[in-house]
């Protein structure tokens, strides 16, 4: 009986060595992969089709329910076909970094393992219209990189210690300046994508 509870003992103390070992080893810093539909909406909208996303981010953990985060994305748009220009391709490709702020928000007393949260931050970005035709010429246009902003929210959905599968909806909005282009609307769309955090 006493070689039961001395081993019993052992047990629980090497599983709670464990657990510390393995808090321990969770820094405050996570990266993400993700990929998704950017949606357009606005004036941006008008010809262009809903096209693929896809990004990197890292986020360190400045305080328990705040983090900052830092990342690079591009989204990918294909214009509707224009009876005007049969037989041309057009795509648009939205490609920049990101920045901002991110808040946590707890769920008390509910389903651990779910973190909501919400995102406010700035974007760097330039535009691309790369147009193509059936003979093989192409042509890139580029604007000069515009200063914007997005707002999201998500969750990081716990599936293992150390890796999350994190949902989420932005709205991302800039003005690209395309030089003697004038009245440049705004290039605006929502990305809906699905990412996979590892918490470093």
């Amino acid at each position: 009986m006493r070689k039961l509870f001395v081993a019993a003992v052992l047990g629980v103390g090497l599983v709670g060595s464990a657990s510390a070992s393995l808090a321990q080893s969770i820094l405050p810093l996570s990266a993400e992969v993700r990929v998704g539909a950017a949606i357009p909406t606005g004036d941006f909208s008008d010809g262009v089709k809903t096209g693929s996303s896809y990004g990197a981010t890292v986020k360190f953990s400045v305080m328990p329910m705040i983090a900052l985060y830092g990342g690079w994305e591009q989204a990918v748009f294909k214009a509707e076909d224009d009876p005007d220009f049969q037989g041309t391709d057009v795509k648009i490709r939205d490609t920049g970094v990101r920045a901002g702020a991110e808040l946590r928000i707890p769920l008390v007393g509910m389903v651990t393992g779910i973190s909501p949260y919400v995102q406010a931050g700035a974007l760097f970005n330039k535009a691309t219209a790369s147009l193509s035709d059936d003979t093989g010429g192409s042509l890139d246009i580029n604007s000069d990189r515009g200063l914007g902003f997005e707002v999201g929210a998500g969750a990081g959905i716990r599936i293992a210690p150390t890796i999350s599968l994190v949902p989420e909806v932005r709205y991302r909005t800039y003005k690209p300046d395309f030089g003697d282009q004038s009245g440049d609307s705004n290039l605006s769309y929502f990305n809906v994508g699905l990412g996979v955090s590892v918490h470093l």
